[in-house]
């Protein structure tokens, strides 16, 4: 029998850092088999399973002293920010191997899979990723916010970040440090979209839930996401009557005022869907319709919305009608327009309406108004109006209830203060 004369290897370890996830055992090691074009030994990262072995890179190549030395490197100092690094690979790799194996058996092929996109427990990659997921599935603008979020995060922070960096305590510190520049609801839709990426991960086995920094109870004592404080209205029917007979000064902004009374009549029905309908969306005197919204949701994918065409609809249909462009009913979206075409032309008309609904509302006394105010104004005037919330909520296209109780919460005190009112003609007698 020949003799085996291969020597032991006497690579030293970094610490504690080398696990059993899954029958995968992974170490970390000094790979001094190799010596590199510098000089330096790179670090691997070595996962045997089932006696194969495949081996990982460790992000850093060190001399043999720098090596020993990291061992007991001190806090702060460069080595031990490095040593802190691959810990922290290291504990992503053992993360996303557990969750391979909770989902079906674990293979090395399957790992690789996971990580051949770059380092999974960098940030700016998960972001990326779900960026091109989207832009790949036509959702140009929810790419849009992954992006904004991506860059307001990395302008705070300044470097790159795993997905570990951002901790309850680091999230609180990003809030107070962009509240001057950003509103409370920016950052809340921001700081969501954040989140959607750590629920994205965590179902990916990239994570652990118990890195999981938002808050998922009122006792778990992690970072629980702003509510936005911004000012909400809604305009009673008389309200909506002086908008209606309000006489534009310009062609231009009589045209964003029908818009947004024709957003009202149809339900509240939302911008990016009002230039979206075509004649063939029209049946039986109803206008028939997915939200684009929920379109790429499981909860809501197959909701449809039914709004029929009263006579104050169909007469504004009638006037902002243009030509026959490809089917569509409004005379805005190109007949080949790509996602990026949609998302352009919705922001400009969304942009140039608002503009001159501000105008027309500081005319009539009203501040704030916008194309939003259409939907909240047709919510509320309905649930006055004595309308039950069930069929409210259909119409909006809500996926549960809750959701439109608490959307018509949010304009009560209005509604509040006008019935309390009536109290001041009862003294004044």
């Amino acid at each position: 029998m020949k003799k085996n004369t291969e020597k032991k290897e006497k690579n030293p370890l970094i610490g504690k850092d080398n696990f059993l996830e899954s029958g995968v055992l992974g170490v970390v090691l000094l790979e001094v088999r190799r010596v590199k074009d510098n000089g330096l030994f790179p670090v691997k990262i070595r996962l045997t399973y089932q006696r194969k072995q495949i081996y990982l890179s460790g992000g850093y190549d060190f001399t043999r002293e720098e090596w020993e030395k990291m061992q007991n490197a001190k806090n702060g100092s460069p080595l031990h920010k490095k040593k802190t690094a691959i810990s922290t690979t290291l504990k992503t790799i053992q993360d996303t191997i557990n969750g391979i194996a909770q989902k079906g058996e674990y293979s090395h092929e399957k790992l690789l899979k996971m990580l051949k996109k770059g380092r999974t427990d960098s940030l700016s990659v998960a972001i990326a990723n779900i960026i091109e997921e989207l832009k790949a599935d036509g959702q140009v603008g929810s790419a849009s916010v992954y992006s904004n979020m991506s860059k307001s995060i990395l302008k705070h922070a300044k470097k790159e970040l795993t997905l570990a960096d951002i901790t309850p305590k680091w999230l609180i510190e990003y809030e107070k440090a962009v509240n001057n520049d950003l509103s409370y609801t920016t950052i809340g839709i921001y700081l969501r979209t954040l989140r959607a990426v750590f629920n994205r991960a965590i179902a990916d086995g990239i994570i652990s839930e118990a890195t999981y920094p938002f808050s998922r109870s009122e006792r778990d004592g992690k970072y629980r996401i702003p509510t936005g404080t911004g000012t909400k209205i809604a305009l009673t029917v008389e309200q909506m009557a002086a908008v209606a007979n309000y006489v534009a000064p310009t062609k231009s902004m009589e045209r964003s005022r029908d818009l947004f009374l024709l957003s009202f009549h149809l339900g509240g029905i939302n911008f990016k869907d009002l230039l979206l309908l075509k004649w063939s969306d029209i049946k039986n005197g109803e206008i028939t319709f997915i939200r684009e919204k929920t379109k790429h949701t499981n909860q809501q994918k197959e909701k449809t919305i039914n709004i029929p065409i009263n006579e104050p609809a169909q007469a504004l249909i009638t006037k902002l009608t243009g030509t026959s462009n490809g089917g569509y009913i409004l005379p805005f979206m190109a007949v080949d327009a790509t996602p990026t075409d949609i998302l352009r032309i919705t922001q400009n008309i969304t942009r140039n309406t608002n503009k001159h609904l501000n105008t027309i509302g500081k005319s009539l006394g009203v501040d704030g108004l916008s194309t939003y105010v259409s939907r909240h104004s047709f919510a509320t005037i309905m649930k006055n109006s004595g309308v039950s919330v069930a069929f409210i909520s259909e119409t909006l296209g809500h996926n549960d209830i809750k959701t439109t109780q608490a959307y018509l919460k949010s304009f009560e005190s209005g509604q509040r203060k006008k019935n309390f009112d009536v109290l001041n003609d009862i003294l004044k007698k």
